[in-house]
């Protein structure tokens, strides 16, 4: 395919010297555009951006200096190269010409071989802007677009989406097992079923959808004017095709799934965040059920009017929110200052955690999304935890009833509540725990089965592969902290979480083992 002409702006003063650098640029087949003078370029350039202004020095009203800082200080949308025509030659003139942001000049009179070669020079130059500019919008293994222009697209259509009432999407997806590929057939084969994905999903996606890789095995897909059930459909039929699709690797071929999590720009939502955040609660909510599935946000909160509505027994029936809550294992003083934050969210990977006063009480949380509005100064560094935590904290006291909580998750976009003990955080539930909860109870509380006994074995089954499982766990903890001795705490840290997961899952299988027995 051959390069897109460049296109130009001419701009002086001088008709004859127009005519003339016009005729040797379309003969040479460039695309040209006249201005008269500085004021009528700039209205020009902000109206269709050219590539590359080539103007007078000398020019009543806005002359070529002032013309070249004022396009230094406009936001537009690509690098716009400035060739000053002068007769100037002397080096402070040169000098004063760069300082305002001129990149190059052509001498008076103009010679048609200098004038483009300077312009094929300059072609090269934006040639190299133009790579550089898209390997910052890109995932460079796949070729998606990355986080921060994802957000900027987001920004951009959610706007359009408030001005003209329109629907606006998006779906997380997770490549399931993703972890496990890489550690059978090594990373080069995760690489190639990453790359496969988003070659896929582009496929799957009109030219005003937009696909992003979100991170590690994870897409982000942005549905402009699409509702929620749109987008769940084209979810369903993008799952279904990805479970088809055949992946070459070194020595085979791979198979994969996904998971999907759908959200739909809602009044009550504060951005685009809040949209993705409840995507991927939805997408958590796909995983722990089983995995190669779809879940809108909408359906968590209809699986609570089920149940409201008396179709099923209530799993929540009687359990208090200290039953299901995960413990908390750290908290930040409100007195820490935003260095000793940042250290804490990087050892111990964690999204956020309450803060507390010098009598453990809650007053607070904080997030990694509050340190990342801070400006990357030492003195913000410096700052108290106090100074950027949020205090309106959704708390519950322990005594509270599970499904209490479970309505209110239903009905928001937070993704967790903080649970306390007369005023002092002692955990946390959120719909992952919730979510854990269910299926535990849903596995061990099936309708009761013709064969008793039968029925027996198998919640006395769940008890004992679980109490394994938690036993492996414990009894490799040491030798994991032995691995890094510098970097222990995210080690024990991962595995704790762990460890309570398996613990929650116990409690769940005894009590219904009790129940049958």
């Amino acid at each position: 395919m051959a390069p897109k002409p460049l296109q130009i702006l001419v701009v002086d003063d001088d008709p004859a010297i127009v005519r003339l650098v016009t005729q040797m640029l379309s003969t040479a087949g460039y695309e040209v555009r006249e201005a008269q003078d500085g004021r009528e370029a700039l209205e020009m350039i902000h109206e269709s951006c050219p590539d590359l202004v080539i103007s007078d020095w000398d020019m009543p009203e806005l002359n070529g200096l002032e013309l070249s800082r004022q396009l230094r200080q406009d936001e537009l949308p690509h690098y716009v190269y400035v060739l000053l025509l002068t007769a100037k030659t002397h080096s402070d003139d040169m000098i004063a010409g760069l300082a305002a942001g001129a990149d190059d000049f052509v001498s008076k009179p103009i010679r048609s071989g200098e004038l483009l070669a300077r312009i094929a020079a300059a072609r090269r130059m934006l040639e190299l802007e133009r790579l550089l500019r898209a390997s910052s919008k890109e995932d460079p293994l796949t070729g998606a677009i990355n986080r921060r222009t994802f957000y900027e697209l987001f920004d951009r259509e959610w706007k359009r989406s408030v001005r003209y009432g329109l629907p606006l999407s998006c779906v997380l997806l997770d490549i399931d097992f993703f972890k496990k590929i890489n550690d059978t057939h090594g990373h080069p084969a995760g690489d190639s079923v990453l790359r496969a994905v988003a070659k896929f999903l582009h496929a799957q996606c009109r030219a005003t959808e937009y696909v992003c890789r979100y991170g590690g095995e994870e897409f982000c897909v942005l549905l402009p004017e699409t509702d929620e059930r749109g987008a769940s459909i084209w979810a369903e039929r993008v799952r279904a095709a990805l479970s088809e699709l055949v992946v070459p690797v070194s020595g085979g071929a791979l198979r994969v799934t996904g998971s999907f999590g759908v959200a739909e720009r809602l009044d009550d939502m504060r951005g685009p965040e809040t949209v993705v955040d409840v995507a991927d609660q939805a997408l958590i909510v796909a995983k722990q059920s089983g995995r190669d599935r779809v879940v809108t946000a909408r359906s968590l909160g209809d699986a609570m009017s089920n149940l409201a509505s008396g179709k099923h027994d209530n799993p929540l029936a009687g359990v208090l929110a200290r039953d299901v809550m995960g413990v908390l294992v750290h908290s930040l003083h409100q007195d820490d200052n935003i260095q000793r934050a940042a250290e804490f969210f990087l050892q111990l990977r964690l999204g956020s955690v309450p803060v507390i006063d010098d009598d453990g009480k809650l007053v607070g949380v904080v997030s990694e999304k509050d340190l990342m509005t801070l400006d990357v100064s030492g003195e913000s560094w410096d700052r108290k935890v106090r100074d950027i935590m949020k205090r309106n904290v959704v708390c519950y006291e322990e005594t509270v009833p599970a499904e209490s909580v479970f309505q209110f998750l239903c009905r928001v976009s937070i993704r967790r509540v903080v649970v306390v003990r007369d005023g002092h955080p002692t955990g946390i539930i959120s719909r992952s725990s919730l979510i854990r909860w269910f299926r535990n109870w849903v596995l061990t509380n099936r309708d009761q089965l013709p064969d008793h006994e039968a029925e027996r074995k198998r919640l006395h089954a769940g008890v004992m592969l679980t109490a394994r499982a938690l036993a492996e766990c414990a009894e490799a903890l040491p030798g994991k902290l032995l691995l890094d001795e510098r970097n222990f705490i995210p080690y024990a840290v991962g595995e704790a979480t762990r460890m309570q997961e398996l613990i929650n899952d116990l409690l769940g299988h005894c009590q219904s083992v009790g129940t049958a027995y």
